[in-house]
């Protein structure tokens, strides 16, 4: 069984010179093509939180450099920057002498600042309760059982196709709705805020396939994807993706994370690299 804090969980190795090395393992529950993105971007976010020993993160930026395999990772943590209320560093996640991924994170303590909230409202969708999860629209239209990665959320989508094969053109965006199976909120933000850093990984792909009809010719990798942490998060989350271009092989992604009372709690985006779907990795 799926275990979100077991699963992103690293364990100083060495530390020396601000430097900090963690082991850590990418596990097979998280499978989507290859190990999900955001996942793995949440096990450098783990890595950052025990080295800097701020009470939050405020944000990622992570580049993905390599596909990971289900195996054991080193995590190494560099320190950039350090102020008295924030500490920036660089994360360089490897599995022998393959880069993985390489990240910068920034973690913060609770200071006393400017407290405003203007964002528009979230968006106009019904809540979660009453909507059918993903896994049973899929066994309803007689689709197999997806990536294993699917089990570990209740997926819960605004809004659905049924006829895949025959659907027409759509605007480049998908509202659903998630809660992690296996975690209940804490009081962890590094912990906690791996949720948030997931969801915003998530509805990139589906937006990207809207405007388009027929099978799909491609796939699309994500080889870089931030997050700004905003507020901490309730069990369910709304997530808004869209994807307004994709020109020359790359697809651009704005994402949004919201409560069900109307709080903005992340935002970043994503950039995927589309590609000839016979070079898709198996999950």
């Amino acid at each position: 069984m799926a275990d979100l804090d077991q699963d992103t969980r690293v364990k100083r190795r060495s530390t020396a010179d601000g430097v900090t090395t963690y082991n850590a393992a990418a596990s097979a529950d998280w499978a989507i093509w290859g190990p999900m993105g955001g996942y793995i971007a949440s096990i450098a976010l783990r890595a950052a939180g025990a080295h800097c020993g701020r009470t939050r993160p405020a944000s990622i930026n992570a580049n993905f450099l390599a596909v990971a395999a289900y195996d054991d990772l080193t995590a190494t943590v560099t320190t950039l920057r350090t102020t008295r209320v924030a500490t920036c560093v660089r994360v360089e996640l490897s599995q022998g002498d393959r880069a993985i991924l390489e990240a910068t994170v920034w973690g913060t303590d609770t200071v006393d600042g400017m407290s405003h909230h203007t964002a528009r409202s979230r968006p106009d969708v019904p809540g979660p309760e009453g909507l059918d999860t993903f896994l049973e629209l899929l066994r309803r239209t007689g689709e197999p059982s997806p990536y294993e990665f699917w089990h570990r959320l209740d997926c819960r989508p605004t809004l659905w196709i049924e006829d895949w094969e025959n659907r027409e053109p759509r605007e480049p965006e998908a509202v659903s709705w998630y809660r992690f199976l296996d975690h209940a909120p804490t009081e962890d933000r590094w912990l906690d805020d791996c949720r948030l850093l997931i969801t915003t990984d998530l509805d990139a792909w589906g937006p990207a396939c809207n405007p388009h009809t027929g099978e799909l010719e491609w796939f699309a990798p994500t080889i870089e994807l931030s997050c700004r942490f905003l507020q901490p998060a309730p069990e369910w989350l709304l997530s808004w993706g869209s994807a307004p271009v994709a020109h020359e092989g790359l697809i651009g992604v704005q994402s949004e994370i919201w409560s069900g009372d109307d709080r903005l709690l992340a935002i970043g985006g994503s950039t995927l690299m589309s590609r000839p779907a016979p070079n898709r990795p198996g999950g």
